[in-house]
């Protein structure tokens, strides 16, 4: 509804005035005693003739806000006007009651359905105009105006006449006045770390943002609006032009394949090249935009990668490169900050490829990594420190202990220094591999060599080198080499750096392993000396080595040693406390475990009630466990999630994958049954299928092995069905 404005005699005192009055009065209010807020002692109360000072300047400030009793009736005769034409549809009445209204500087009376209407109204217009000549006046000014509170309508059918008349200024002029309508001033990108995470648009030092920018939070549909620019600019072919409008844009702005062909196929049909050559562009310029943010960019390959899409990242990947090749290529692949005139370029330094080496580690593809490796020298980059690392660590963790060993020398041989988190990968693959000795004298080599200097023995004993003696700790103790293990941790309190509760744990964890509880006690009664709290990781290793041990209630004897050393359990122990039962198997580990969790349910502290990873894990481990009957599975499971839905926990995609994957790991009939179960349940609750959901359902009925290749077929023809990737 329209906001009518009444006269000043309808008025009444403002608030922060009587609030003023009343604190500063000796006699109370009749209704209740007033209390005054309490006021800071640097603050000094006011006096008589101040006080009646700022009572004089309020009373005319408030005043003078005030419309006369003939202001009043010409705006509200005004806002009927308005009504009248919004009713009548007439674009005519609604542009001179528009205008009136400007006058008045009264606009923010309109409502947002006002303004959705007057929007509307102005579409149909441009829509039945054939020319732009045939527009009325101020229609264009009228639709800026809208557009800019977040209605686009006029504005978008305004833009696509201008570019079926062919005027291509019309179109970018108007764009560009939209985008002056917002206060967010042109940024360097350098600027924008201070951004939010959510879109940081880390766009590289040469790209000066020198046009005006949407605000982050607008209206996606104004993507829509920098298409009809896009296609203005086709019909010249300046794509340099296109490149520059579109590489600003922030990511909030979507451009799916979908969204570009509805568009082209409602304004582009008449020249089908043209639409062709649109949806090129944009499919270019997205992928050249998500370059260009490099926390998008991680976001996107990553995403890729844990999903096990190897075919859309091979693909992008593969893009990327060819257009590194073009020879008029709007990426400049080299690791300088900056570069000095010359037209707009997305730099593509060595942080870029090493966001896909990880993804191709991710996703155990060596060779992939090994033809990204071959490309970006091709290009003229020289790897840096951090992507001979990331292959180091890549090859380590898959337990390729020579290839690792090789990328090593090739480091040294190509002029790199190896430091922290190198030695850390090297060592940590020799570990891996079963070859302690060497993994420990490529330690006390790196320790030698920093011996050398004062400020290398200082560098090495810095705390940020913790993570490389915890590797350290742990290949010994791994390899059962805890004497030698005793010895670093003891250098460690001697000269530094201070070990920390993962030190700490790791000796709980290989003594738990291997039943040595005399070592355990003696790991936990070191803890306090230290000044270190033990963290779910020390209580869960403790739960193991308990359970090892004998003690069928280990899980009370855990909560009462968390509760004798002063540790308050919360949700998250707790969940880890429960996956480890049901992990144990057997109907007793369960039972142990339905029991914390009544605990937790009815616990007062809301910080120890489950949440949906408990319930996760307590439903895998129950799925997961052949010697459970299936009758009582069905029975456990109806009531975990009526459990879950009074809590007002709902399961989501990845609680599904969770529990597929667990249901798949029973070797049982039963796990077959209720894995087709939750795929079902899936699609009727309307959750996307997507390439992690086929992954974990190919992956774990292959493992099963057993008969289950036609299931594997349909599971495959169903994907192929759907458009996905196999």
């Amino acid at each position: 509804m329209l906001r009518i404005v009444t006269s000043k005699r309808s008025s009444i005192l403002p608030s922060p005035l009587l609030e003023l009055i009343l604190a500063s009065s000796s006699v109370s209010p009749i209704c209740r005693p007033y209390h005054p807020p309490p006021v800071s002692p640097d603050v000094k109360p006011l006096s008589t003739p101040d006080l009646l000072s700022s009572l004089s300047s309020l009373i005319q400030q408030k005043h003078e806000s005030f419309l006369t009793d003939t202001e009043a009736e010409l705006h509200n005769r005004r806002i009927s006007s308005l009504r009248l034409a919004l009713g009548s549809a007439d674009p005519v009445r609604l542009r001179d009651a528009f205008g009136d209204l400007m006058e008045d500087n009264s606009l923010e009376a309109l409502t947002a359905r006002d303004l959705e209407m007057i929007s509307k109204i102005l579409h149909n217009h441009f829509t039945c105009c054939p020319s732009i000549c045939d527009v009325i006046d101020g229609a264009r000014a009228i639709a800026l105006k809208v557009a800019a509170k977040g209605h686009l309508d006029a504005l978008r059918a305004c833009l696509v006449l201008y570019l079926k008349n062919g005027d291509i200024l019309g179109v970018t002029s108007t764009y560009d006045e939209f985008t002056t309508l917002f206060q967010d001033p042109p940024m360097p990108v350098s600027e924008q770390d201070a951004l939010s995470d959510h879109d940081k648009e880390a766009i590289s030092d040469s790209i000066l943002i020198s046009k005006p920018v949407l605000p982050r939070s607008f209206n996606p549909a104004v993507a829509d609006l920098i298409m009809t620019v896009l296609a203005a600019y086709a019909t010249q072919d300046r794509f340099d032009d296109a490149f520059d409008r579109f590489i600003v844009t922030p990511m909030t702005v979507r451009f799916t394949a979908p969204k570009t062909k509805a568009f082209c196929e409602a304004h582009l049909a008449h020249d089908l090249a043209l639409s062709s050559k649109v949806q090129a562009w944009i499919q270019e310029l997205v992928h050249l935009r998500l370059l260009s943010r490099h926390t998008s960019l991680q976001n996107y390959v990553t995403g890729l990668a844990s999903d096990k899409n190897i075919a859309s990242l091979q693909e992008f990947y593969s893009t990327t490169i060819s257009e590194c090749r073009k020879v008029d290529s709007k990426i400049l692949v080299t690791d300088r900050g900056s570069i000095a005139g010359g037209r707009r370029r997305i730099i593509v330094s060595s942080a870029v490829w090493d966001i896909f080496l990880q993804a191709f580690f991710k996703c155990n593809r060596t060779d992939l990594a090994e033809v990204l490796w071959s490309d970006v020298t091709g290009l003229g980059l020289s790897p840096n420190r951090h992507m001979w690392t990331t292959m180091l660590v890549g090859y380590g963790r898959l337990g390729q202990c020579s290839q690792a060993m090789s990328v090593w020398n090739r480091m040294v041989e190509a002029g790199i220094e190896p430091k922290q988190h190198a030695y850390g990968a090297m060592i940590q693959a020799y570990f891996g591999a079963r070859r302690p000795q060497e993994g420990f004298a490529l330690f006390e080599q790196y320790r030698i060599q920093s011996d050398k200097s004062t400020e290398g023995r200082q560098s090495f004993r810095d705390p940020s080198m913790l993570p490389l003696f915890n590797i350290v700790l742990h290949g010994l103790c791994m390899n059962g080499m805890d004497s030698q293990a005793k010895n670093v941790i003891k250098d460690m309190m001697d000269h530094g750096p201070k070990p920390d509760v993962v030190s700490y744990n790791t000796f709980l964890r290989h003594y738990g392993r291997i039943g040595d509880m005399k070592s355990v006690a003696s790991v936990l009664r070191a803890l306090k000396p230290a000044n270190i709290q033990p963290d779910i990781h020390s209580f869960t290793t403790l739960l193991s080595a308990l359970y090892k041990g004998g003690k069928r209630d280990a899980h009370t004897k855990l909560i009462q040693i968390m509760e004798t050393i002063g540790v308050r359990p919360n949700v998250a122990m707790y969940s880890a406390i429960i996956d480890f039962l049901v992990r144990q198997g057997g109907r007793e580990n369960f039972r142990n475990a339905t029991l914390l969790l009544q605990l937790m349910e009815n616990n007062p502290d809301k910080g120890c009630r489950p949440n949906e990873i408990t319930y996760t894990g307590i439903l895998a481990g129950l799925h997961r466990d052949p010697t459970i009957p299936a009758q009582d599975v069905k029975l456990y499971t109806e009531g975990l999630f009526a459990q879950m839905s009074r809590n007002g926990i709902l399961p989501n995609r990845t609680t599904y994958h969770y529990l597929i994957k667990a249901c798949l790991e029973n070797p049982e009939l039963q796990g077959l049954q209720m894995a087709l179960g939750y795929y079902r349940e899936m699609g009727k609750r309307g959750l996307t299928l997507t390439n992690r959901t086929w992954y974990v359902i190919l992956s774990s009925l292959l493992r099963r092995g057993d008969g289950v290749s036609t299931l594997v077929q349909r599971v495959q023809r169903k994907i192929s069905s759907n458009g996905g990737q196999r």
